[in-house]
């Protein structure tokens, strides 16, 4: 038996110094994830950047390399991430490769921020010998926060609709980030 450890994380800005500079945050973010060593860990609300691999600024390398591998080396990766919505933050999910492989990102909702969904497998320690594994799909969503609830209930209703166009019967699926509810009437 394995299991899978999930954490959301909204990082708020991540990258634009207005919490400190990056390698104070690396720091500290470090101290986090030597505690909780998440296998899939979505962080929302962080600074967009460019998403080439290894281009200057890019966030998702800056904590892949100075934060989870420097705590695991080898051990992590992320996924694509998107921003069709041309939003001055985004999501980016994280994992480790060691138990799943990425496969794919779809762009469920692009109003505000972007809502995606990650596909993955399972690396079960049978796969070579059973062509068998699970998948599992995570959806990372950063809803509109304040007292926007119609906005939150539109971006929510929106992701629920795509999902069921997507999947006759829901797989093992996630779905993550920061909700920004206000109240248990949300």
């Amino acid at each position: 038996n394995d299991t899978l450890k999930v954490m959301a994380y909204n990082v708020l800005n991540y990258g634009d110094l207005c919490q400190g500079n990056t390698s104070a945050l690396d720091s500290y973010f470090k101290t986090i994830i030597n505690y909780t060593r998440p296998d899939l860990m979505s962080c929302e609300k962080m600074t967009a950047f460019p998403f080439s691999p290894d281009a200057p600024g890019n966030l998702a390398d800056e904590i892949l390399g100075n934060v989870l591998n420097a705590v695991s080396p080898g051990e992590y990766n992320y996924a694509t991430p998107t921003n069709a919505s041309g939003s001055g933050t985004l999501s980016v999910l994280f994992y480790n490769k060691e138990k799943l492989t990425y496969v794919s990102t779809t762009d469920l909702l692009s109003v505000v921020t972007d809502f995606d969904l990650y596909k993955f497998y399972y690396n079960d320690i049978n796969l070579s010998i059973t062509k068998d594994t699970t998948f599992l799909y995570a959806v990372v969503c950063h809803t509109k926060s304040g007292s926007a609830s119609l906005e939150r209930d539109f971006q929510d209703s929106v992701v629920m609709s795509s999902l069921k166009a997507n999947f006759h019967v829901f797989p093992n699926l996630i779905i993550m980030g920061d909700f920004n509810t206000r109240g248990s009437f949300e």
